[in-house]
């Protein structure tokens, strides 16, 4: 009986890992679909030019605030704490904890927000974009007033997500994305024909609002309960707080590290801004389907896990995440490499040839950030989850520094890409850092099946890039439909090269990934317990 409970349990929490790794990243998968319909519309309209500079720019300093205070910073430390009060405390506690941080985070970003807000011109002049235009300047600061407008919205919605996450409610956040692509999309189609490029900023504002309202009927599903607190005295907001504080500085470098870049490539002819931005933004969608949606998923049983100390299992769930993720993100950088830059000249419009080859030349040094970029998202939240958020802290400044030192040198030889190559080798270097100290702190989370995982997915990789490029060297890419079917054709044989190839392997990550919309009914499979079990956990390491 003692020795069944336990094996249950691991099979329940397999499954719920599965089901909600499956709800994420379909919705995921819609958020991305519409993003790339508002990334069509957009780049029709402004393409990779003056306007379109101003706003890249002006978005970066009301994301500087969200990511510091009601993101990433945020949600590390609360949803760890959060978790303890609902395993061990009672209810009303839990719902005063969050009521003060829902109240403190807004008050702060209404108070930051108006801050920037009244000086935005010198902000904008004198340290963001000091290489613009005066014109140019002005339009970033009457842009960046607008945006932050959103800033306190999204403060209350993050703290939202982090209650939802905490119970194990995964739906409403993953859709919520969804809302906030809409309201761009209208203010792209309905606004800016009135507005100009302002009424793209207003839309962001009103996808805002969209993205917290959605998720207020799970707080009402949870029976939330609001306090008028702020909560100065309450121990779970001062845990919170300290846990913050260095994931703020870690945070902060990498969003001053963007501002900086910014200020940077200022100084670079007209698009060459928006091209690296561009680039980013399509990089985002294979790293956040296959990097956030998967490590949004573990981040809470990683909690969960480390508070128990259930060493063995929280294991076993790393290396299994990071082994699905190189399985995921190395052919899909494989795709950006290759069928990116196809992809982008069939945006047409104000997005003309030059706008296409400088979004493609960012992108295939993009393609090496992905894989570890996406690995980071597990190997930061392994610390997180054990309350740690000092040592991300360091690694984070550590890469920084160097991502900034190698900014300086590179963008004299290489223009917008050596912004990219910088940011690469940030990501990277922080990524390996942390992955290097995950082993020592908590045992063999890299292994052997590890390098198998990563063996396998270079080999189908190889396999993918080399179906690819033989098939757009072959196919006619004349017009834009020719360009469309001959890139969709070249796509789905490289997808099935790298299946076939993995399947011939006989990858367990392969096998394991179908499982994750398997019927509800039936456990989640990640392992036996035979020692040479060839899914994806091997559960006799985790019994």
């Amino acid at each position: 009986m003692n020795q069944s409970k336990p094996t249950l349990t691991s099979a329940l929490r397999d499954r719920r890992l599965a089901v909600n790794s499956a709800i994420v990243m379909l919705a995921f998968s819609g958020d991305k679909g519409l993003a790339v319909i508002r990334d069509l519309v957009i780049g029709r309209r402004f393409g990779a030019g003056y306007e379109y500079d101003a706003f890249t720019a002006a978005i970066q300093g009301p994301e500087l605030l969200f990511t510091l205070l009601a993101g990433g910073a945020l949600l590390a430390a609360f949803i760890p704490v959060l978790s303890q009060h609902i395993s061990g405390r009672p209810a009303e506690e839990r719902w005063r904890l969050a009521s003060a941080i829902f109240n403190l985070v807004v008050l702060i970003l209404l108070a930051v927000g108006a801050a920037v807000g009244l000086l935005a011109e010198p902000i904008c002049a004198r340290w963001l974009v000091p290489h613009f235009s005066p014109e140019k300047q002005a339009l970033t600061a009457r842009l960046l007033r607008i945006v932050l407008l959103q800033t306190s919205i999204f403060g209350a919605a993050g703290v939202i997500v982090g209650v939802l996450h905490a119970h194990q409610h995964f739906f409403l956040p993953a859709i919520a994305p969804l809302f906030y692509n809409a309201g761009q999309i209208f203010g792209a189609v309905v606004l800016v024909p009135r507005l100009g490029i302002d009424g793209l900023t207003w839309g962001m504002v009103l996808g805002a609002a969209g993205y917290l309202l959605v998720q207020t009927p799970a707080m009402a599903w949870l029976r939330a309960r609001y306090v008028p607190t702020l909560g100065l005295r309450l121990a779970g907001v001062r845990r919170v707080a300290w846990l913050m504080l260095p994931r703020l500085v870690a945070l902060g470098l990498v969003e001053l590290a963007d501002v900086f870049f910014v200020r940077l490539g200022s100084r670079l002819p007209d698009g060459h801004l928006s091209a690296y931005f561009w680039g980013w933004r399509i990089m985002q969608l294979p790293e956040t389907l296959f990097g956030t949606a998967i490590a949004q998923v573990f981040f809470p049983t990683f909690a969960e896990l480390a508070n128990t100390g259930d060493w063995a299992t929280l294991r076993a769930k790393a290396n299994a995440a990071l082994r699905v993720i190189l399985t995921l993100n190395l052919p899909a950088a494989a795709g950006l490499a290759l069928l990116g830059g196809p992809l982008v000249s069939l945006v047409g419009g104000a997005f003309d040839q030059q706008a296409v080859h400088l979004v493609q030349a960012v992108l295939v040094v993009f393609a090496v950030r992905l894989p570890g970029e996406a690995l980071l998202e597990i190997a930061a939240r392994l610390f997180y989850a054990r309350q740690d958020t000092v040592t991300p802290m360091l690694a984070a400044g550590a890469s920084q520094l160097l991502g900034i030192s190698a900014a300086y040198v590179l963008i004299d030889h290489l223009g917008h890409r050596g912004l990219a190559l910088a940011t690469t080798v940030a990501f990277w270097t922080q990524t390996l850092i942390l992955l290097a100290l995950v082993q020592r702190g908590i045992g063999r989370v890299l292994d052997g099946k590890l390098v198998l995982a990563l063996e396998r997915a270079l080999v189908g990789s190889a396999a993918f890039g080399l179906a690819a490029w033989l098939l757009l060297e072959r196919l006619p890419m004349d017009g834009r439909w020719q360009t469309a079917i001959s890139v969709g054709v070249a796509g789905l044989a490289a997808s099935a090269a790298y299946l076939v190839t993995l399947f011939l392997l006989r990858s367990p990550e392969l096998r394991a990934l179908p499982q994750l919309v398997r019927s509800p009914r039936v456990p989640l499979d990640l392992g036996g317990h035979a020692p040479d079990s060839p899914d994806l956990i091997d559960r006799s390491a985790g019994d």
